[in-house]
């Protein structure tokens, strides 16, 4: 596709959208901005264009929302995984003014770091051969890198999941969790479970599940701020996993023994735990996904008769609510990356399909998949105010692509 043919291409669906994005967006601009064939000479010059892409374009929401990508039962046509952006992994940080996005070369995997206002590259780093599995913002400038090998470790050949942080203010790279200093034990440079950003006291802190040798499972405390790794808890042969309030404090902990097959989960409030709930499974053992839509509950999954059941588990007092509405059950949670607590889910059915709490968010994200007509629309980040929001884009039409949504602004950025 030429550039004349793109531009024309979003007018078309700028003026078909422009009505109903006009009343679901009351900020947006009624008219479109059309994209000047200047970009044709622009583009192989730019420093913009190599940071995101040769085809990095800031145009009106109005016809911004007319990129994105294709319903799996859709044929797409082979030229549009011909040209597809050589970009793995977008992410866009809390405060929506930087995107860090992976780009390959060869078997060289390298984070590239730029501003959203005027699509500069601020900062990138090699991360080397590993398998980069997926990047995220633990703030506004320390990015959390995960890699991953497969290899025998422990006496089992698997998978194993390894953390390295990126702070682009110091432009230094760490693997974490590592020995505090003056330890008497070692660490493992493996994780095991989920990692957990929290704002604690004006500083940056990531919960880590590593081990710690010929000792066990442990979950580390390492301040990002500081640059200080502590012990935050020890497990036992049972323990599974833990989660972490929004105050740094231990909200949950999960055990299960393999050869009696009881599981049970452990609460912690009010500076004291206790075991809350517990059962006896070969397989199908109950697991904390996260919080509930309040930071007072968990959200507990387990498998009944076949079907996937969620409850909330109250902190307070350890009771396990009834099964939640069989619409309120989803293929995964999403959860709001400020307060962590659930604001919505993904159905997956044939492709997936988000469903958000907030009735002002969902009218906005329904606004945005109707108005790719058929093409398939995933979320991937959004600010911490949502205001704006990344998505990738699959599609027949429109190609392959990450996209950019400012919602105030009323405008997008392509992103690769």
């Amino acid at each position: 596709m030429t550039i004349r043919e793109y531009c024309a291409q979003r007018k078309r669906l700028a003026r078909r959208l422009a009505i109903p994005l006009g009343v679901l967006f009351p900020a947006s601009s009624a008219a479109y901005c059309g994209v000047s064939l200047k970009l044709q000479k622009f583009f192989p010059y730019a420093i913009e264009a190599r940071l995101f892409g040769a085809r990095a374009i800031v145009i009106s929401l109005l016809a911004l929302l007319c990129t994105l990508a294709a319903p799996a039962l859709r044929a797409v046509p082979l030229a549009v995984y011909g040209s597809l952006p050589s970009v793995e992994d977008v992410a866009l940080s809390p405060d929506g003014s930087r995107v860090a996005y992976v780009r390959t070369e060869g078997d060289m995997r390298i984070i590239v770091v730029a501003t959203v206002a005027d699509r500069k590259m601020i900062r990138w780093a090699r991360v080397g051969e590993d398998k980069l599995r997926w990047i995220e913002w633990a703030d506004d400038d320390n990015l959390m890198l995960t890699t991953s090998v497969t290899s025998t470790v422990f006496g089992f050949k698997k998978e194993w999941f390894m953390l390295r942080t990126y702070n682009l203010t110091r432009n230094e790279i760490h693997t974490l969790p590592s020995a505090p200093p003056g330890a008497d034990y070692d660490v493992s440079n493996l994780v095991s479970g989920r990692v957990m950003a929290r704002r604690v006291d004006g500083h940056t802190v990531i919960f880590v599940p590593g081990w710690v040798i010929q000792r066990g499972l442990t979950l580390f405390r390492c301040d990002l701020t500081t640059g200080l790794t502590s012990l935050m808890r020890a497990g036992t042969e049972a323990t599974e996993s833990w989660l972490v309030g929004g105050q740094g404090q231990l909200a949950s902990e999960e055990e299960y023994d393999r050869q009696t097959q009881r599981w049970s989960i452990k609460i912690f409030h009010g500076g004291s735990s206790r075991e809350a709930v517990s059962g006896h499974a070969a397989l199908e053992v109950p697991e904390v996904l996260g919080f509930g839509p309040t930071t007072d509950t968990l959200l507990v999954q387990s498998i009944e008769n076949g079907a996937t059941v969620w409850r909330l588990l109250s902190i307070k007092d350890g009771t396990l609510g009834a099964p939640m509405a069989a619409d309120s059950v989803f293929y995964e949670p999403i959860a709001d990356r400020s307060t962590h607590r659930l604001i919505g889910g993904v159905h997956l059915i044939d492709v997936p399909e988000y469903v958000f709490f907030d009735p002002a968010l969902e009218d906005r994200w329904k606004s945005i998949v109707k108005a790719f007509d058929g093409d398939e629309v995933q979320f991937v980040s959004a600010s911490s105010d949502y205001s704006k929001i990344l998505v990738l884009v699959q599609g027949a039409k429109y190609g392959y692509c990450y996209e950019l949504i400012d919602l105030d602004k009323t405008s997008a950025t392509l992103v690769g």
